[in-house]
């Protein structure tokens, strides 16, 4: 990283830094050329028209090497080449190649919080301008920062956590699954450039104006739900997990339900979290976020937990409700814990009931159900008859217990 007062103070140097950060980012493409061939072509450029750049990411190779080069190039000389049964992959992975950048105007967001994310930081005339770019992993999540912080205090170097991130967090940058979101962030201001993993030719284009000062270069890791939980705290999409964990209560619920009032209650739960949610999250009347406290307390008292257990649960969930009010954890974060908790107390009262069941030596109470499901085609007082005597004879004390 470059900070303000170890910037280049010419103009054509800093706008050379402002193309190699895309190409760092991974457009390798600047105005149809190089970046080797485009950085020499910035000394003689005309300051007063600045910097018009179109950057993609050309990701087939266009140019033959042949097996000389390497020594007409003078590499030779700087590493040592022997000969090898063995050849390393040295290309980059097809899943690890979706990348997005954001074009962020500072004016319309808190900068204090924006800042730290920006890998470019642009003051000029109309406003600041911070680039910020988005990788397919979760790098910048607080456990492999803690992960990378252990590892440099045992003297190993932080590829190991990067590589543990790539492998356990890499999802695809793909335009259509983040429209919505998309959608959102260019109606703050925020234009946002999604490249996939076999976009080839992804573009986007970046400027540098003739009275621009570059005042930041940093090459930050950001991760999709970082970024946008930064510039839209309440841009994060929740409906989908949430319909998993009202499903899940429900669930519970039909487990334990013996009267209306019962099952009115947990449609009271529901609404009520769902109501704080709203508050929260969408409309931001409420300034902070409930971590689903109602959803919560009502499943740990469907399950029959011990005060142990209790404990324990409380415990978590005043750990999440700092965490997600400190944006240490985002709030799909907050809901996939929530909803992890809501299907073990759930499983719990499932099994509960079953055990409940089975010490009644009555399996018709839920053979009625299936036979009457299933010979529902056949209406005859005869059949129906005879299904119930059969399940009745279920009931009847075993000759053990005779």
């Amino acid at each position: 990283s470059i900070d303000r007062f170890q910037m280049p103070s010419k103009w054509h140097e800093q706008a050379g830094l402002v193309m190699s950060w895309f190409e760092m980012a991974g457009f390798n493409r600047h105005n149809g050329v190089t970046l080797g061939k485009g950085l020499p072509t910035l000394r003689g450029a005309n300051v007063s028209r600045g910097l018009q750049v179109k950057s993609r990411r050309e990701l087939v190779s266009s140019t033959e090497v042949e097996a000389g080069d390497w020594e007409q190039s003078g590499i030779g000389k700087l590493l040592h080449f022997q000969s090898s049964p063995k050849r390393l992959e040295t290309r980059y992975q097809v899943e690890h190649m979706s990348l997005a950048v954001l074009r962020v105007p500072l004016a319309a967001f808190d900068r204090a919080r924006v800042a730290p994310l920006c890998g470019l930081l642009i003051q000029h005339r109309g406003g600041d301008v911070c680039w910020i770019y988005v990788a397919p992993h979760r790098y910048d999540h607080p456990v492999f920062q803690a992960f990378e912080w252990l590892l440099t205090k045992l003297r190993v170097g932080p590829r190991v956590a990067l590589a543990i991130s790539m492998a356990l967090t890499n999802s695809e940058l793909e335009p259509s699954a983040y429209s919505k979101q998309i959608a959102l962030l260019s109606r703050a201001g925020v234009a946002v450039t999604m490249c996939g993993e076999h976009h080839w030719r992804c573009e986007v284009g970046f400027d540098f104006p003739p009275d621009g000062r570059l005042l930041a270069w940093r090459g930050r890791i950001n991760s999709w739900p970082k970024v946008l939980r930064t510039l839209l705290p309440h841009g994060e999409e929740l409906d989908a997990p949430y319909a998993v964990m009202a499903l899940l209560v429900c669930l519970g619920a039909v487990a334990t339900a013996f009267s209306a009032t019962q099952a009115k209650v947990t449609a009271g739960v529901l609404a009520l979290d769902y109501a704080l949610l709203l508050c929260s999250h969408t409309l931001g009347i409420l300034p902070f976020h409930t971590a689903h406290l109602a959803v919560l307390a009502w499943a740990g008292r469907y399950a029959l937990l011990g005060p142990r257990w209790r404990r324990a649960m409380l415990l978590l969930w005043l750990f999440t409700l700092v965490a997600v009010n400190t944006r240490l954890l985002s709030r799909y974060e907050s809901l996939a814990i929530a909803t992890a908790v809501v299907a073990l107390c759930s499983f719990r009262r499932l099994y509960l009931a079953l055990l409940t069941l089975r010490a009644n030596h009555k399996p018709s109470l839920a053979l009625l159900i299936v036979s009457r499901l299933v010979g529902s085609h056949n209406t005859s007082p005869s059949r129906f008859t005879a299904s119930t005597r059969a399940l009745c004879h279920l009931d009847a004390p075993r000759p053990v217990l005779l």
